[in-house]
């Protein structure tokens, strides 16, 4: 299956995914809810060498299409 991301919002201190279909939620090695599957790239906020979130950053699916980034509180 193929799928894009149809929107993607970046704050402070989160980022939203959306997908064009439903994605698997799970944490599983492939799944949209591993942060291992995500790549931060941003030289202006202090990310000059692109890295995984590390394992402080939540990560959670809001619904089937939507995943949240997020940092710790």
């Amino acid at each position: 299956m193929s799928f894009t991301v149809t929107h993607c919002t970046v704050t402070t201190n989160s980022i939203t995914i959306a997908f064009s279909d439903a994605v698997d939620t799970s944490a599983a090695s492939t799944g949209a809810a591993n942060r291992s599957n995500y790549t931060i790239y941003d030289p202006a906020a202090g990310f000059s060498v692109p890295t995984n979130p590390d394992p402080t950053w939540q990560v959670a699916s809001l619904d089937p299409q939507t995943i949240l980034i997020s940092l710790p509180a």
